[in-house]
């Protein structure tokens, strides 16, 4: 373990994992372990109090006394761990919460404080709701939404006092192993089943569109998801509630709710052909039938030399070469494929690069000091060009990519061209734009159409 001193700030690592740390309190008192607001990781070891993002977590500790604590960071970044003193709090408030709840949901609330090493002892609590026919409070920081409607939940601790507004609204009931229902692009929808008999059940929607669907019931068994399949657990007559919203511009999905089966088979999904060093890559797996009982799965590579097994699903393509992916499951279910992993050209700074068209590229530049670079193509062509796996959709701008970039960091696109026969890249310093000027304009547009 790393040894923690009081009010210094110790950095985890760039590495996904679990990092360990002991701190000996100089005196008697009351400390608080502290991630960065925004670190990718959560603390595992429980205290006194934890915060709602596990990003804080308070102990009572005497003179002399050491503890460990464990953080997992799920992310590579750049997070900071520190021991601080707990303080008196400044202000609460209720943020976080989603707008919309459906009726019969049940939940623990917590506050956030600022700052954030502080907090109040659920015991110094008042919980109350403006409207309990809408909004019950049960007690022990509990609340359960009763019919539909609107209703203020209110909390009140040394002097302070924070609401919020919560909708209650209905939601809509599926039958199991019956015909899906729809739902269409817009506001979040509710919907809701009970298991007639002890076992495991499915919640599917298509498979290639975009949802977010979260299950707001607690205590589920066994709960766990991949590629648009939740998977449960439940005991007769248990009622389980889910959030359904679709996202990136999809406009209706199908949502149904099966009873599960025995896997026969096991399917690699969104695995690359090829890869290039430096790479990194979430691969992923479907059961077949999709309505199938959750396995477990292990993850491995034939060769760690070429591609390297980072955390779970997550490889890094480390020297070129080729490898085997392998995903078995529990049971010994299996599926495998090669992956290729290339060396990228390298992009020297205002030189040219022409690429060919029906021919995929790996382009690596590294910066020489921090700036904004622009990644130029040849105009009017037609490029794919993607960074880790995701197309740049957000940095586009013409024919041109933009990347700001620190001394030494290296980024490594993945380029394939549809138009012309050849396109040329370069890498240059952005500098002070002199003019804009607007392309791609219709002269002519019908009602209704729209235009990018």
């Amino acid at each position: 373990s790393t040894q923690l001193t009081l009010n210094e700030p110790v950095a985890l690592g760039q590495e996904v994992g679990e990092y360990v740390f002991s701190f000996t309190a100089p005196e008697d008192g009351d400390y608080c372990l502290l991630l960065d607001e925004d670190a990718p990781a959560r603390i595992k070891s429980m205290g006194v109090y934890t915060s709602s993002d596990m990003r804080a977590v308070f102990v009572n500790m005497t003179a002399g006394q050491t503890e460990n604590f464990s953080i997992w960071q799920y992310n590579s970044g750049n997070a900071n761990v520190q021991m601080v003193r707990r303080v008196e709090v400044e202000t609460i408030s209720l943020v976080g919460l989603p707008g919309q709840v459906p009726a019969g949901t049940t939940s623990y609330i917590r506050p956030t404080y600022v700052p954030r090493n502080s907090y109040f002892a659920d015991k110094d609590l008042t919980w109350s709701s403006s409207n309990p026919e809408v909004l019950r409070y049960d007690g022990n920081s509990q609340f359960t939404t009763v019919a539909a409607g609107e209703a203020d939940m209110i909390v009140e601790a040394g002097g302070l006092r924070a609401s919020t507004t919560l909708q209650v609204v209905s939601y809509i009931t599926i039958s199991i192993d019956a015909a899906p229902i729809e739902i269409t692009r817009g506001e979040e929808s509710f919907v809701t089943f009970t298991a007639p008999e002890n076992g495991n059940y499915c919640i599917l929607t298509d498979e290639d569109v975009a949802v977010d669907l979260n299950v707001t019931t607690a205590g589920i068994n066994g709960l766990s998801s991949i590629n648009n399949v939740w998977y449960m657990n439940m005991n007769k007559d248990q009622r389980v509630v889910c959030r359904v919203q679709l996202r990136d511009g999809a406009e209706r999905a199908n949502v149904w709710v099966m009873s599960a089966q025995a896997a026969q088979g096991i399917e690699l999904k969104y695995c690359p052909e090829k890869m290039t060093v430096g790479e990194t890559y979430y691969t992923n797996a479907s059961f077949v039938p999709r309505n199938s009982v959750w396995e477990d799965m292990t993850w491995t590579t034939s060769n760690p030399d070429v591609l390297r097994l980072d955390y779970n699903n997550q490889f890094v393509a480390v020297a070129a070469g080729e490898a085997e992916i392998t995903v078995t499951t529990s049971s010994g279910l299996s599926d495998s494929r090669t992956v290729r992993v290339v060396s990228p050209t390298q992009l020297t700074l205002n030189e040219p690069v022409i690429m060919e068209q029906g021919q995929d590229y790996f382009l690596s530049f590294t910066a020489e000091k921090e700036a904004r670079y622009v990644f130029l193509l040849d105009e009017d062509t037609d490029v794919n060009i993607q960074l880790g796996g995701h197309w740049l959709a957000d940095h586009w701008e013409a024919d041109a990519v933009y990347v700001d970039m620190e001394p030494g960091q290296t980024i490594i696109f993945h380029a394939s061209v549809n138009n012309p026969e050849q396109v040329s890249v370069r890498v240059m310093e952005c500098v002070p734009a002199e003019g804009i000027s607007i392309k791609y304009v219709p002269e002519q547009m019908a009602v209704g159409e729209e235009c990018y």
